[in-house]
């Protein structure tokens, strides 16, 4: 959260107790013109988030991602994907995902590329969407299932989905890249993919989709 003045904000990260959820505890805190939070996600006691380091002179921000052992409250946050400007975390049982890449300029909320970090084995993959598109850095607020990961699509007419147990690029739709039915904002819990599907006569509908095992 960003509290504060305009001319002294303060960003502060904080946590509560479903049994006390009157009683926050706040974890971290830092100048809000120096350093942005934001998209905290939990995963068991783990709280994963997206953190930049801004530098005003320049107009440049350095984002990255952080976890927090909640069950560990001394311990410091654990850093990933510091050189790939990663950041919009997505935390899973058998990866984290997040969105990496993109200019030194707003890099922290533009599109970048989908990135999964493999917990068994620590590897960390860069996966570019296949098919024609605008340069690598396409995708934003990823989302992980049991098996598959979904995000925003910049290039809303496809649908795809990263299936975990194969290791590669599923397509569940495409419409007419010249038309207006498109898909957006996917999320994906679970085995349940929920989107919002664009019609070519400008209405729109929720519509959701249950994915394999």
């Amino acid at each position: 959260m960003v509290h504060g003045s305009f001319e002294n904000p303060v960003n502060e990260l904080r946590v509560v107790s479903v049994a006390d959820p009157l009683a926050p505890r706040t974890l971290l805190s830092y100048p809000g013109r120096d350093v942005y939070m934001q998209f905290p996600r939990l995963w068991d006691d783990e709280l994963w988030y997206g953190i930049a380091d801004n530098d005003w002179t320049a107009i440049t921000e350095e984002p990255r991602i952080e976890m927090l052992d909640l069950a560990q409250p001394d311990a410091p946050p654990v850093v990933f994907g510091a050189d790939q400007r990663a950041f919009m975390p997505a935390p899973g049982r058998e990866v984290v995902a997040w969105k990496s890449g993109g200019t030194a300029e707003m890099s922290a909320l533009n599109s970048g590329v989908l990135t999964l970090y493999w917990r068994a084995s620590g590897e960390v993959n860069e996966l570019p969407l296949p098919g024609p598109h605008v340069g690598a850095n396409r995708i934003s607020y990823p989302s992980v299932g049991n098996r598959f990961v979904a995000w925003w699509d910049d290039i809303q007419q496809r649908q795809y989905v990263y299936d975990l147990a194969e290791r590669h690029f599923r397509r569940l739709a495409e419409y007419d890249w010249t038309g207006d039915e498109r898909v957006s904002k996917p999320s994906l819990s679970g085995d349940l993919l929920v989107y919002m599907h664009h019609l070519s006569d400008g209405k729109r509908s929720l519509e959701w989709c249950v994915l394999p095992r």
